[in-house]
């Protein structure tokens, strides 16, 4: 594990090796690790922290206080003992060995980049300098005079690096697009600082190389006019250095020639959509959200249709302010409006479009324009009958007839060759170092967003990859150009429609319109969603009816969250919501509806996971909140073969939770079940006799009709008949078929489950049935369950042929039902039995069958499970004894794997029979008895079964006959949706 990071540039921060904040309470202690930093490696002495921090004389005891705060911060830090709080005669310091700080880190980046000759890989580095800043320096911190200074030190360090990264821009020659994007960057800065004339030089070089000349000189007039009125000065040669740059160049206003072939990767399926509906339809605007690269689509299919002959008409309305719509295009048509009314001026332009053949007008970036640019275009259509107008903007135009192109991000394909091609450009050996899933995964950190990738791709010439990424997704920074991008949108907005916005961005995945409702506690919480998809700050998805946010807008929508100080607020509507989502899905689980609330819990279960997550690290009520929601989810950790999350969880949840919880004793049988099933600790069995203890004690039939089931069936999984049957005979005075039928049922399952282990198949029947009559219009998944334990007893009365047939519509209703983890062990079963049955045939078909999704899950039993029947079809099939071996000693891994020795057991005496039928006694005889002391070590007493038939085979193992008749007599019959490879042989006296 890495050592930690201490962060000042935004929030007072530090995190563990794996990214993981450290709580640092209080703001104090905040500011004494922030002096300390600032000081690093030098101590600081007592009397000068107490005039930093307390020179108001707020505390009683200033000294104790100072004690108290290093005692605080020593705890807080010691995620890695000792900790970097060191002690000394100087003072207190921190020593960051093996530790990193970003505002050294910072300091040493820029360094670094201003030392290198390249514009382009000085650019570069530069940006990846500032993108290290996610908020203002310190903040949360009160405005002592040290705080004070170094926010002014820093920000002044920004500032110089921003305009030494412009000024490398603008010398790598950047195209227009990309100058353009640092424009609105650069144009943002100067507006904070007027008075910092090298910003607005900057901007007029931007606003040159972006082919806006004229808005470059009118930004000089403005610059100019107020320095003289609020400075009385003039302006000084750089920016005068400026303005000649502009004025050299031609004066004509041609039109744009056709962007760079190079600028535009990708996108060939949405080009052709597009350059196809230019045909259809005489309106068509690309819409999308910010740096999705609607300008680079949309100047690609003007491109391809002026290869095509047509004449097009490119203008940029970024410069154009309200009100100089007309004459914005006419400058761009090169008309010279000179001072021409309205009317008169669009009189001139239709003769001008209506030069060439098929006359495209291509309109770009018409957001804050909107209404006018769509009475100008409704009117130009309306005059030129052969005209087209493309247009961008991130919400339609709104003109009768027009054609919404709705862009998304690139595909995963696209966005890592759009990556490689950009990283090439500034340096061709680390594009050949960058591994595709390491540019993937920094792609998909920015949504796979262009203009993301185009900001992000330069900083892989002065970091790892994978560092990128991880910084990408835990700090959520959003590249400078896009977050201006984002930004410029967002302000557009109406104050509801913005805190709606930042309330949202709580979602980690889709999300239906009423769970925005219960999160933002807005009214006309859907009107404003309707309003966020059409101006492209959501994207809607009709098929599911869910909204979505892309990451680098969700990045800059928290952040406004946090500085609104919504979160606490938000976040706790958020988590009463996924609460009332357990609750009620809990209880539809239970029902006949419970197919419908599987599929809605698993459709946003990333969101719940999300929750949890943020609950478990949270104050004690949000880990109890988190302890109820995840034992109301117990169904979906089962079906969803989700188990051992969920045992995990629940353990969370019994460390946190107040025994006297309603949930409390179905948490503790629920963390015991799962843990027996998953071959976990003797502490499972433990947690669920305290589980039937806790329910019996409070008297409430229900959860003790419910934990006794739990119970009794993971005591048979254990072998431990007679606790099964005590924990039985103690809950059945609970069971009550007409208040809690759910419960009832699903206790007479499992202890038919109880009665096939003791022998009694009949009785077990019995049990099966009436749990399928209970569960039948309340609960499929439940009754096909309950084929499974009939079909256990229709085998024990050797009814193989009515056991298989349960165990067919058990697999149907499972998969049915979408619990595809429950089917594959119904699976496994009819392959073990097809085996058994010499029904090659189907027994290799099921085999694939479940091979898919063992593969899928990675579930080491059915791996090992697949392996098995694979092998014995190898053998006993096709008498292929080398893919035999190999087979089962694959199946030995995986059983091995995940902690199944009475498996491994089985695999070792099959092996046995391998060598034996190759004529090799005695490496079948090692094997067997090796297997034999595997079997002994499981605890499984029907594990010693197949060793001892192998070793009773043998003419020197008169013992082993004895020892196999009491096994048989003896031992519980094993379950097969344990391990049924007692299925694979035909009776006791069949040979292996």
């Amino acid at each position: 594990m890495t050592g930690m990071e201490f962060q000042l540039l935004g929030d007072v921060a530090v995190r563990d090796g794996s990214g993981r904040a450290l709580p640092v309470p209080g703001v104090r202690v905040r500011a004494l690790l922030a002096l300390l930093l600032l000081h690093a490696p030098f101590a600081v002495s007592a009397g000068r922290i107490l005039d930093e921090l307390w020179a108001d004389a707020t505390a009683k005891d200033p000294a104790a206080a100072l004690h108290t705060a290093v005692a605080k911060l020593r705890r807080a830090l010691r995620a890695t003992p000792p900790g970097p709080l060191l002690t000394g005669p100087a003072g207190y310091r921190i020593d960051l060995s093996g530790h990193s700080f970003d505002v050294a880190d910072f300091e040493d980046e820029l360094a670094r980049a201003r030392a290198l000759d390249d514009p382009a890989a000085r650019a570069a580095a530069l940006r990846g300098a500032l993108d290290r800043w996610p908020g203002s320096p310190l903040a949360g911190l009160p405005d002592l005079p040290f705080v004070t200074a170094e926010r002014s030190r820093l920000a002044e360090l920004r500032l110089a690096a921003l305009e030494d990264g412009a000024d490398s821009e603008l010398a790598a020659d950047p195209g227009p697009e990309h100058a353009a994007a640092l424009a609105g960057v650069l144009r943002t800065a100067a507006r904070r600082h007027p008075d910092r004339e090298r910003l607005h030089a900057l901007l007029v070089h931007a606003l040159r190389a972006s082919g806006r000349q004229a808005e470059a000189l009118a930004t000089y007039r403005e610059v100019r006019a107020a320095l003289r009125d609020r400075l009385g000065i003039e302006p000084g040669p750089e920016l005068r250095a400026a303005q000649r740059a502009v004025l050299g160049d031609s004066a004509r206003r041609a039109r744009p020639a056709p962007r760079s072939s190079t600028a535009f990767l990708g996108r060939r399926t949405e080009l052709a959509r597009l350059t196809a509906g230019l045909t259809a339809a005489r309106l068509t605007t690309v819409t999308g959200t910010p740096g999705v690269g609607k300008t680079a689509l949309a100047h690609a299919a003007a491109d391809a249709e002026q290869h095509r002959g047509a004449a097009v008409f490119r203008v940029d309305l970024v410069p154009c302010p309200p009100g100089e719509l007309p004459w914005t295009v006419a400058e761009a048509l090169g008309i010279d409006p000179g001072a021409a009314p309205p009317h008169l001026l669009f009189e001139r332009l239709l003769p001008a479009l209506g030069r060439g053949s098929r006359p495209l007008l291509l309109l770009d970036n018409c957001e804050h324009l909107r209404a006018e640019a769509a009475d100008l275009t409704a009117r130009l259509l309306a005059a030129c009958p052969e005209l087209r107008v493309l247009a961008t903007s991130r919400e339609p135009l709104g003109v009768p007839g027009e054609a919404r192109f709705e862009l998304s991000p690139m595909t995963a394909a696209d966005a890592v060759r759009l990556f490689h091609d950009r990283l090439g450009r500034l340096s061709p050996s680390a594009a050949r170092a960058a591994a595709t899933p390491d540019v993937d995964a920094v792609c998909a950190a920015v949504d796979r967003v262009p203009l993301g990738i185009e900001l992000v791709a330069p900083k892989a010439t002065t970091s790892p990859l994978p560092e990128i990424a991880r910084r990408l997704r835990a700090h959520g920074a959003v590249p400078g150009a896009l977050r201006a991008a984002i930004e410029l949108g967002y302000r557009r907005l109406t104050d509801p429609e913005r805190a709606v916005l930042r309330a949202v961005s709580v979602f980690t995945a889709p999300f239906p319109t009423e769970a925005a409702e219960a999160v933002t506690g807005l009214p006309d919480t859907p009107a404003a969603l309707a309003r966020l998809a059409e101006t492209s700050l959501l994207l809607f998805d009709p098929a599911t009816a869910r909204y979505r946010m892309l990451l680098p807008l969700r990045h800059f929508a928290r952040a406004e969250l946090a500085r609104h100080d919504e979160e606490p607020a938000v976040r706790h509507r958020h988590a009463r919501w996924v609460a009332a989502l357990a609750d009620h899905t809990a209880d539809l689980m239970r029902g006949p509806t419970s197919r419908a609330a599987f599929a809605t819990l698993r459709s946003v279960f990333a969101e719940v996971s999300a929750c949890l997550d943020r609950l478990a690290d949270g104050d004690p009520g949000q880990r109890r909140l988190a302890g109820r929601i995840t034992t109301r989810l117990a169904l979906y950790w089962l079906l969803s073969g989700r188990r051992a999350e969920g045992h995990r969880r629940l353990t969370d949840a019994l460390a946190a939770a107040d025994p006297d919880a309603p949930w409390y004793p179905e948490a503790l049988a629920w963390c015991g079940w799962l843990g027996v099933n998953l071959h976990a600790a003797d502490a499972d069995a433990d947690l669920l006799r305290r589980a039937v203890t806790a329910a019996v004690e409070r008297t409430d039939p229900a959860a003790t009709t419910l934990v006794g089931a739990l119970a009794l069936t993971a005591h048979v999984r254990q072998d431990r008949l007679a606790e099964a049957r005590e924990t039985a005979d103690r809950t059945a005075t609970a069971l009550d078929e007409r208040r809690h039928r759910w419960e009832t049922g699903i206790w007479h399952l499992f202890h038919g489950e109880l009665q096939v282990a003791e022998g009694s198949p009949r009785a077990a029947l019995d049990s099966a049935t009436l749990a399928g009559d209970l569960l039948a219009d309340i609960d499929p998944h439940s009754t096909a369950t309950a084929d499974l334990v009939a079909g256990m007893a229709h085998e024990r009365l050797g009814e193989r042929a009515a056991a298989v047939r349960r165990w067919q519509r058990a697999r149907r209703e499972l998969a049915g039902l979408g619990a595809d983890h429950e089917a594959s062990y119904a699976t496994a079963v009819l392959a073990c039995a097809a085996v058994g049955d010499a029904r090659w045939a189907d027994a290799a078909a099921l085999a694939d069958e479940l091979a898919g999704y063992a593969r899928t899950s990675g579930e080491h039993f059915l791996l090992g499970k697949t392996a098995t029947v694979r092998a014995l079809l190898a053998r006993r099939a096709h008498r292929d004894h080398d893919l035999a071996e190999r087979l089962h000693r694959t199946a030995i891994e995986h059983y091995e794997a995940d902690n199944r020795p009475e498996c491994v057991a089985h695999e070792l005496a099959l092996l046995g029979a391998v060598a034996a039928e190759r004529g090799e006694p005695v490496v079948a005889r090692v094997r067997w008895e090796r297997a034999l002391r595997t079997a002994d070590r499981s605890g499984r007493a029907h594990a010693r079964v197949l060793p001892l038939r192998g070793l009773a085979a043998l003419p020197d193992q008169p013992a082993a006959a004895h020892d196999l008749a009491r096994a048989l007599r003896e031992a519980p019959p094993p379950r097969m949706t344990e391990c049924p490879v007692h299925l694979t042989v035909a009776d006791d006296a069949a040979p292996l």
